[in-house]
């Protein structure tokens, strides 16, 4: 499963940070894309485990925030 989302975080890396994906609601539209993909996947490998799905959303989430490619959501809860 993580090999699986190791191939995810590398496509997310590659998201130009000033290039043709410049416009944050661009980003975000195509990262919350690949968020449904990865819960996608995870729900098919463990069938009614949102939760490790989600949690791994917030994951991915957390390192493109620390890479630069994102900007930090203040509103989400712990």
């Amino acid at each position: 499963m993580r090999d699986f989302i190791a191939k995810f975080q590398r496509i997310l890396y590659k998201i130009p940070t000033s290039a043709s994906l410049n416009d944050e609601n661009q980003k975000v539209f195509f990262i919350n894309a690949l968020f449904l993909e990865v819960s996608y996947q995870l729900q098919r490998a463990r069938p009614g485990n949102l939760l490790a799905a989600q949690n791994m959303a917030v994951e991915i989430e957390d390192d493109l925030i620390m890479a630069g490619k994102i900007k930090s959501n203040t509103s989400r809860t712990e």
